[in-house]
């Protein structure tokens, strides 16, 4: 898992029972610096990945690593290969785990065709889903979908003067489950001028310390015995 290195927006204080308001008002904090994310839409969204400059570097995707606590509607930046929580979960039952499991997402500049204010484009931040950008593995039965980057790798899909569009269809399965096809635009446009994309580094969350980690692990074993 990759480790987060987004700048703290949480004051730290000494790890305790305010632990979890501390985790909620670093999620309100972010929402008032960076207002909404774009959320995808049922049906067919046409929209244009838009590159951003970091460090005086060209990027397109900032991936993120949380863990998503179901029952307690939280989640947090998972730390990376000494994750605390990782290394708790693994000692669960199947019940309990799914209930931690971590989840990458990623981030990116979209421009959303026809997604803004009379019918105009419109420049987003949004969070994508990791089978939006890695695509689906084939498996047994199944030939597997390709994602954002594997078909932006074959047609240079991220130039702005040159690159294309995708097409992110957003469907149900049969058990009512979300997911997700990617289809690339069968000739080249160019992007349009929408405004300045955001430096998306600056989006993720901090991860907690180590003594943080480990308290919210303490809270876990008290709760499930183990």
């Amino acid at each position: 898992m990759a480790k987060s290195k987004g700048k703290s927006r949480v004051v730290r204080q000494t790890p305790g029972e305010d632990l979890y308001d501390r985790l909620q008002q670093q999620i309100d904090n972010s929402s008032r610096s960076f207002g909404d994310f774009w959320k995808i839409p049922e049906g067919k969204s046409t929209v244009r990945v838009v590159p951003f400059q970091h460090d005086g570097r060209e990027e397109v995707f900032v991936a993120e690593t949380s863990h998503f606590m179901q029952r307690e509607k939280r989640s947090f930046v998972c730390s990376g290969e000494n994750c605390a929580i990782c290394d708790w979960r693994e000692d669960q039952v199947e019940e309990v785990k799914k209930n931690y499991y971590p989840k990458t997402q990623y981030f990116a500049n979209l421009i959303v065709r026809g997604g803004g204010e009379d019918g105009k484009d419109k420049l987003v931040r949004t969070r994508l889903a990791k089978t939006i950008v890695e695509g689906i593995k084939a498996r047994k039965g199944s030939t597997g979908l390709k994602g954002l980057l594997e078909l932006a790798k074959e047609h240079r899909a991220f130039d702005l003067e040159k690159g294309r569009d995708f097409t992110i269809n957003r469907g149900f399965d049969s058990k009512g489950f979300v997911e997700y096809t990617v289809t690339i635009a069968q000739k080249p446009s160019k992007a349009g001028t929408h405004g300045k994309p955001a430096d998306l580094y600056s989006m993720r969350q901090s991860t907690f310390t180590e003594q943080e980690m480990e308290t919210i692990v303490t809270g876990l074993k008290k709760k499930y015995g183990r």
